[in-house]
């Protein structure tokens, strides 16, 4: 579980994020199928043309995500950002499918997008704290191959591609989210 963010005016625009978008939806479909070693490492790339963009940003809601090493949650801090505005009078059930239906796009404001920025950036200092100067170490999910990373270089580099993302969003008007 966890928050995406697009930036989706750009995802439409580009020629080769849809195709790229594209040929990861038809090849996913297939690598369920085919776990081979080389199916995996193209699944890996092409989730990474997909993904790894300035204009599409996840992050996951637990206690591992960037938010949570700031102290920030999704719910208390975040999403009252967001333009999300379901009738009032909604039953449970109702609100949950007002917020699965598609048409009811879940938006943040270029002012917004500088908000975010600005809480962000009032927290930046607790990346630097002790707690997360540590390598962890262990085998990749879908891989199973072993990695090492530094959790504070990691947090950081998190930190500034969301910094990144906001900006652009920002600058073109504001962004969508799937929460």
């Amino acid at each position: 579980m966890g928050a995406d963010l697009y930036n989706v005016r750009f995802n439409k625009q580009s020629e080769e994020y849809q195709k790229a978008e594209k040929e990861f939806k038809e090849f996913s479909a297939l690598v369920e199928r085919d776990m081979s070693e080389a199916s995996r490492k193209h699944y890996n790339e092409l989730m990474d043309k997909v993904y790894c963009t300035p204009y599409y940003f996840r992050e996951s809601y637990g206690g591992e995500g960037l938010l949570s090493s700031l102290d920030l949650s999704w719910w208390r801090d975040v999403i009252p950002l967001f333009d999300i505005a379901p009738p009032e009078g909604l039953n449970d059930e109702e609100i949950d499918a007002w917020y699965d239906d598609p048409q009811n796009d879940i938006n943040m404001s270029s002012e917004a997008c500088q908000k975010f920025i600005d809480l962000l950036e009032s927290r930046k200092s607790m990346l630097d704290a002790s707690d997360y100067d540590y390598v962890e170490k262990g085998n990749d999910w879908f891989t199973g191959e072993e990695y090492e990373t530094h959790v504070g270089t990691w947090y950081k580099e998190r930190y500034a591609r969301l910094i990144e993302f906001l900006e652009l969003g920002k600058k073109h008007g504001g962004i969508y989210a799937s929460l």
